[in-house]
């Protein structure tokens, strides 16, 4: 969403307006904090969450949502240059989170393995792969 006011007052009225929303994009510097992330999982059940160049997260945004009802509904995942989501967060989250086998994680100047944690990057391999065995319609690369 484009211009919209970063506030948790804001997500929870949309939460109560679309109870039915499953997905949610957040492009470059949006006003999302972590209790904006709060407010917007709490509320929901997201199956896919986008969060492009945010500088205002915390790493306790990954506590936020494995503590929330979208840690069992989340599927598919994005952050790119969000500097909350490093290699261990990543892998928390995709380990608190059952159904998420779809996962893109990017940081400017940072690639994955950069960050001292090669086998944070393992795990989450691993992991990854055995979730889309014995689904057909998954695919791991």
């Amino acid at each position: 969403p484009y211009e919209i006011p970063g506030s948790p007052e804001f997500f929870t009225s949309l939460a109560r307006a679309r109870p039915s929303l499953r997905r949610l994009y957040f492009e470059d510097l949006s006003p999302l904090d972590d209790a904006c992330v709060a407010a917007i999982c709490e509320n929901l059940k997201l199956e896919d969450l986008s969060i492009d160049r945010n500088d205002t997260l915390t790493p306790a945004v990954v506590d936020i949502i494995l503590r929330s009802p979208t840690a069992e509904t989340l599927s598919c995942a994005q952050f790119s240059g969000t500097v909350a989501f490093n290699s261990g967060g990543i892998l928390r989250l995709a380990r608190g989170c059952p159904r998420l086998a779809q996962i893109q994680w990017r940081v400017r100047g940072l690639t994955p393995l950069a960050d001292g944690n090669g086998k944070n990057v393992d795990d989450l391999t691993a992991l990854l792969k055995e979730r889309c065995r014995g689904h057909s319609d998954w695919s791991f690369s």
